[in-house]
């Protein structure tokens, strides 16, 4: 008796955040080495299974409901809503904003759960108060805005700002 071990793998991005799926399948195969038909057969139908398994639980993590699309924009609700500019968004005549951002008018993402939690755990490991934590937004972004009212490229760069703190900080 020989044993069949297959594994398959997948990962799945959307926008800055990628998940990876994999499943492991190993079972006896009730066939001798030199019936090489009869191992492949049971090794196709060994791949068939993991290959739905895989699926199955990457639809069922993908599908709106799930756990795994917290992060995303809702979905529209059919009405149609006007595009809104990044904020600060002052067109200059040659395409970009005064803050260096497209005017291609579209929205801009909010942060996402991971980041706006990114940034409250940076702010309690250097022990910075909230109106501290509104300085150093201030100063990255321009004007005071609520951490949870960033957009996802200024969450990036408040991120930026506050590791770079933590490193600098760390070598004192």
């Amino acid at each position: 008796m020989l044993k069949g071990h297959v594994c398959l793998g997948r990962k799945i991005s959307r926008g800055y955040n990628s998940s990876n799926y994999s499943v492991s399948i190993e079972a006896d195969i009730p066939a001798n080495a030199d019936q090489a038909d009869e191992v492949q057969r049971h090794l196709r139908r060994l791949f068939q299974l993991a290959q739905q398994s895989l699926d199955r639980e990457i639809d069922r993590d993908q599908a709106e409901q799930a756990v795994g699309r917290r992060d995303e924009e809702p979905a529209s609700n059919g009405r149609h809503q006007p595009p809104q500019n990044d904020r600060g968004y002052q067109p200059n005549g040659n395409g970009q904003g005064s803050n260096g951002q497209s005017g291609n008018g579209q929205q801009a993402e909010p942060a996402s759960h991971k980041q706006i939690n990114y940034i409250h755990n940076l702010a309690k490991k250097q022990s910075l108060s909230k109106q501290q934590l509104d300085g150093v937004i201030q100063s990255v972004i321009g004007q005071v805005v609520a951490v949870d009212q960033l957009t996802k490229r200024e969450a990036g760069r408040v991120i930026e700002a506050l590791t770079n703190n933590t490193a600098t900080n760390g070598r004192r």
